[in-house]
């Protein structure tokens, strides 16, 4: 197959490459050990508790480090949009003090990093999905696994504090305040209600699992404490 025809074909209008685009949005000038945080709020709603909690802490860990917290507006549910939730949201959050430093604004987009709607990031990546189609084939160093983590517990969303790793097939996931482990098979059961752990036959892709987890943490640099 000739793949670069193919790609010229699915993306005829995309003429940049990621080189281009990494001149455009350099990597950002902020001291050594600086943390740039963001909010990504869909507007589909108005402010909640969990808005206020997300925005607290982004903003301390931003600008206690020196970094920078912007705002990118999740716009992709056009069919449950709310009009005016963004305005909303920004005018809440500035009565708290959480006040953001480039992003999407009431005026418009501010910053050199945008566009801060998602809706019009579209073309940036098609960019990259031209690349993939004309390379073929999966790069190599594709993300086979996914680390993540909820900490916040009671919260607005009422999830359990836990950690976990996600793979293509498999999920394993570590709700550390009770020590209890629940593994899932997202092929035959994607809705997560049956729980595999410790049943016989799950012992070898459980030892897999723990072991991608911790690689996972150690390169995430997770806290110790958090690693339970």
């Amino acid at each position: 197959m000739d793949y670069n025809a193919l790609a010229q074909l699915l993306f005829p209008q995309v003429t940049e490459t990621p080189e281009t685009l990494e001149q455009r949005y350099p990597p950002r000038d902020v001291p050594a050990g600086a943390v740039v945080t963001r909010m990504a709020p869909s507007p589909t709603g108005f402010v909640h508790l969990g808005n206020l909690v997300q925005g607290l802490v982004s903003e301390r860990m931003a600008h206690q480090s020196g970094g920078v917290l912007f705002l990118r507006v999740e716009d992709t549910d056009a069919k449950r949009e709310v009009p005016g939730a963004v305005e909303v949201l920004i005018d809440t959050l500035k009565h708290y003090g959480i006040l953001f430093d480039e992003g999407a604004t009431i005026e418009g987009d501010s910053g050199a990093y945008g566009p801060y709607r998602q809706r019009q990031r579209a073309e940036i990546y098609h960019v990259y999905a031209k690349e993939l189609v004309e390379k073929g084939k999966t790069p190599r160093d594709w993300r086979k696994s996914l680390y993540y983590h909820y900490y916040e517990f009671p919260g607005f969303h009422s999830v359990r504090a836990h950690y976990g790793v996600k793979m293509e097939r498999y999920k394993l996931m570590h709700f550390y305040v009770d020590d209890n482990w629940e593994l899932y098979d997202l092929k035959t059961d994607p809705e997560e209600m049956h729980n595999l752990y410790g049943k016989k036959g799950m012992e070898k892709i459980t030892t897999e699992l723990k072991a991608e987890l911790a690689r996972l943490q150690k390169e995430y640099d997770v806290p110790q404490e958090l690693c339970r």
